[in-house]
Formats: C-alpha cells, structure tokens, sequence
C-alpha cells in the first residue's frame, strides 16, 4: 500500500526487522514493533500530488527504555528523536509532526533502534496537505452542508469508531488527543461552523476550532446524560474562503474521548450562499 493523503496504518507499510502485534489501544488494533533487537524500517512510496505537507508519526512512548527514531525521504534522514518515556511500559501514544515537500514515487521510510526495553512501536501516518497537490484540494474536503468526522483527515491519537448515537453511525475517538481537518471548497463569505461531538458524564473533554492555523473558538464538554454521551453542537461564525483549512482538536478528559460526530457549515444568514444570476440571453436581449 502506498502512502497517501490521509491515514496510514504502520502494518500496511513494507516492514524490514519489523514485526505485526495486536494491541487494543492501537489505530485499526495493530501496531508494529521491531523483531528482536537492533533496527528495523517500515516504508513505502508517496502516491500524492506535487506539494508542501505534515507528516504526523504516531509511535508509542515507553517508561522501560528510549528507543531512537528516523524519518527519511528517498534515503535522506529529515528527521530524528528519542523516545521521551510514556506512562507505562506498555506505552503512551504519542506523535511527531514534521514537514515535508513530497513528489510522487518519493519514498518515506521510518527507522527505528531498539533502546532499553523500548521496541520503537509504530502505529500510523497521518499525512496532511499544507500547499501545492497540483492545483487541487489533496486531502479531504469540507463544503457547504454536513461533512462527516470520519471522512476528514484525522491525525494525532484520532481513530474511527461505532456509535449509534452518531448522525452516520460512526464517530472519531481518542486515548489521547488528535486532529480532524479539511479544506474547505465553499465560496468566500461568512458562515456558522457547527462541531457536533459526544458530551460525555465521565469526564471533560477540551476543544478548538482553528482556521489556517488560527484558533478561533475554544470549549469544554458540560457533562451528558450518560457516559456513551449526548449529542451536542457548539457553533463558531466565521470568515471563510476557498482552500481554507478547517481544523477540530481534541484532547481527552478522564474518559471523554473527545468524540466528534460531525462539521457543519452554513451561511451566517441561514441556508447556502444564493446562485449567481443567470447569464444574459443571447444578443443581448432583455
């Protein structure tokens, strides 16, 4: 499987000294771990279009030991860190963003050294478009209407999973913090931006709404009716314009996992932007 917009899963890559292992806190519930000791890589080629973008490395963070990591692209290392020690020897959940100009049939390669009782685990790529992918959105989009959390670009700890109070059945949660976002394909104008997630009674999540890098609303879960959660929208008006980049955080509180259901957008005078008129009839006939 190629790398791609999007998300990545560490045991869909091509593994080198790299090992599957079934772990229930994992993306998809499969991390991979190196083989024994010493080093092993996981790495594939970019299927994208021409252009700027994050890789964000989500790796576990273990007590037990410091393993050593590398990104490289096309052989060339861009990028190396140490574990910095998580909450368990099982491991924390952790990320590394970093940014990237890719072109396609680059290769991305993730090296990881064994430190300790540290096995360099990897879970998954989360890869986003900052600019460039040739003239058109390369990741997931955002119009007028309802997009769904789970049709975004999730990144950080962000995973899909089954709710039945969720509009689609589907909502996206987190162990520990994460990311949706999308590039907005509406014309220019104002609108509401309504975030619809799970208001949990067994913790308070935290929340922020950020255009183009900027936040621009910031809250709290309140404490729903049970600890499956409560169905709840919080609304943001903003300025928005073609190719604008919406992005939703999510940071986990006791056991709220910072659920998000849903984007909705509409314009700040109700409903969809009205059409353009029509163009004049032929020769200029009234």
């Amino acid at each position: 499987m190629a790398i791609q917009v999007g998300r990545t899963e560490a045991e869909r890559l091509q593994l080198s000294g790299y090992v599957t292992e079934n772990r229930d806190d994992a993306s998809g519930d499969q991390a991979i771990r190196v083989n024994g000791r010493g080093t092993a890589t996981a790495s594939d080629s970019f299927s994208g279009s021409a252009g700027t973008y994050t890789l964000t490395i989500n790796y576990f963070d273990e007590n037990d030991g410091q393993s050593s990591f590398q990104l490289l692209v096309n052989g060339q290392v861009v990028d190396s860190w140490v574990g910095s020690g998580g909450g368990s020897g099982f491991g924390t959940l952790a990320s590394r963003d970093v940014a990237l100009s890719l072109s396609p049939g680059d290769t991305i390669a993730i090296r990881g050294t064994v430190g300790g009782e540290e096995y360099a685990r990897l879970d998954s790529l989360d890869l986003v478009s900052t600019g460039g992918g040739g003239g058109g959105p390369s990741g997931a989009t955002i119009g007028i209407g309802t997009t769904e959390a789970e049709a975004l670009d999730l990144s950080g700890g962000y995973q899909i999973q089954n709710n039945s109070a969720a509009g689609n059945g589907q909502v996206v949660g987190t162990l520990t913090d994460g990311a949706v976002s999308g590039e907005f394909t509406g014309a220019a104008g104002s609108y509401d931006v309504s975030v619809n997630y799970l208001d949990e009674s067994d913790g308070v999540g935290t929340y922020r709404l950020v255009i183009n890098g900027n936040t621009v609303n910031t809250w709290q879960g309140t404490g729903g009716n049970s600890p499956s959660g409560t169905l709840t929208t919080e609304t943001t008006s903003v300025s928005l314009n073609p190719g604008d980049t919406i992005r939703v955080e999510g940071v986990r509180g006791d056991g709220e996992a910072a659920r998000l259901d849903a984007i909705e957008i509409e314009s700040a005078g109700g409903g969809s932007p009205p059409p353009p008129p029509p163009p004049p009839p032929p020769g200029g006939a009234t």
